[in-house]
């Protein structure tokens, strides 16, 4: 499945990985130690998958994409599907991207010494950036390594101990493999919410706090559908689309009160001092949650203590603004493609500034609204 070894491990660059001019012969170098780097974290997964009493398979379609995962046991397996259950298909189906994932506590892998190659930065967080064959990232806080090789869609996660693994990454899990993989696919992840219908929907920009889950939540009662709280991939071809990518939202534990519906839904209701909220709302909404719509417009949540909600135009440029910080931050990533990528989407369709009311109710109404007029 990987490529024979063909160099040492420690022929992988730190940071800016192959600079522009560099020689043929180092890029293969680079191409080489993954593939090394990769064969080894796989052959530690097989072994830990037979440790843990064998593997199990799921498989999901992703933006029109079919993936499969293959855990090492079943301690990663609701800590990573449950945001993703809304993407399930049958196993047959052949994938294009195939991950492999697992962790020490269960199973006994050791990547450690991949995970330290990974990690060798002097900030802590290892980024390596291999060309045009791959991408690696080890968090050490948490001991997560994330490793991807593009030229084959094959990738590994591992963390020490899925019971420790944060709460973003199951309410978003795998989002820089998504990431790394959709960008040769003509897929940008995006910092965004999104609802609407089959016909149409909108894409909610904006920081943390800005409103974003407030306005996606307050239409779950509703004709509008779910999209997505967080992050959504977008395509620009033939127009612009948005895929959902996971079906969780994420709200402040103050701000649960506002929707008392949700209250019972709460996945980690016995951490909330330490968490924010996390609902699956596949597992409360399951006819609520839309695969994907065409984006008809841009909205940027603003909270004000007014009673009712409004729309004004917006500048592209305010909303890019809005759009392009939160996920270039969020991405860890250069960002200089995602950019663009998000200029060409807001300049394809409109973009509003959504003051958000105090009367919850009236939001989707708002909505609908500015979507018939789109």
């Amino acid at each position: 499945m990987v490529a024979a070894e063909m160099t040492d491990c420690q022929t992988l660059t730190r940071g800016g990985g192959v600079a522009p001019g560099e020689s043929g012969s180092t890029t293969q170098a680079v191409d080489a130690g993954l593939s090394r780097a990769l064969r080894e974290a796989l052959e530690a997964w097989h072994r830990g998958a037979s440790a843990a009493g064998g593997s199990v398979e799921r498989s999901f379609m992703v933006a029109g994409y079919p993936v499969r995962l293959h855990f090492a046991g079943p301690a990663l397996v609701p800590r990573i599907t449950r945001a993703l259950a809304h993407l399930s298909v049958a196993n047959g189906i052949e994938p294009e991207l195939t991950i492999y994932l697992g962790d020490a506590a269960s199973t006994g892998m050791d990547l450690t010494p991949i995970s330290e190659l990974a990690g060798a930065t002097p900030a802590g967080a290892g980024w390596i950036h291999l060309g045009n064959r791959g991408r690696a990232r080890f968090q050490p806080a948490f001991n997560m390594l994330n490793l991807l090789d593009l030229a084959l869609g094959v990738g590994l996660l591992w963390v020490a101990d899925a019971r420790e693994l944060p709460y973003w990454e199951t309410s978003s899990p795998l989002r820089y493999m998504f990431h790394w993989w959709m960008e040769g696919h003509e897929r940008q992840l995006v910092h965004a919410g999104a609802v609407g219908t089959r016909a149409g929907g909108v894409l909610l920009v904006g920081k943390a706090g800005s409103g974003k889950s407030t306005a996606a939540l307050s239409c779950l009662e509703s004709r509008l559908e779910f999209g997505g709280d967080d992050y959504q991939l977008v395509s620009l071809q033939p127009f612009p689309f948005a895929f959902s990518l996971y079906n969780s939202a994420k709200l402040e534990p103050d701000n649960i009160q506002r929707f008392p519906h949700l209250r019972p839904a709460v996945a980690n209701a016995d951490r909330l001092a330490e968490e924010k909220a996390i609902v699956f709302i596949y597992e409360s909404y399951p006819n609520k949650v839309s695969p994907g719509f065409p984006v008809r417009g841009v909205l940027v949540p603003s909270v004000t203590h007014r009673r009712e909600t409004r729309v004004i135009p917006t500048s592209p440029a305010s909303a890019l603004a809005a759009l392009a910080p939160s996920t270039i931050f969020q991405l860890r990533d250069p960002g200089q493609r995602a950019l663009e990528k998000m200029a060409r989407l807001l300049e394809q369709v409109p973009s509003f500034t959504l003051e958000l009311g105090t009367d919850l109710p009236e939001i989707p109404g708002v909505i609908s609204r500015l979507l018939e007029q789109l």
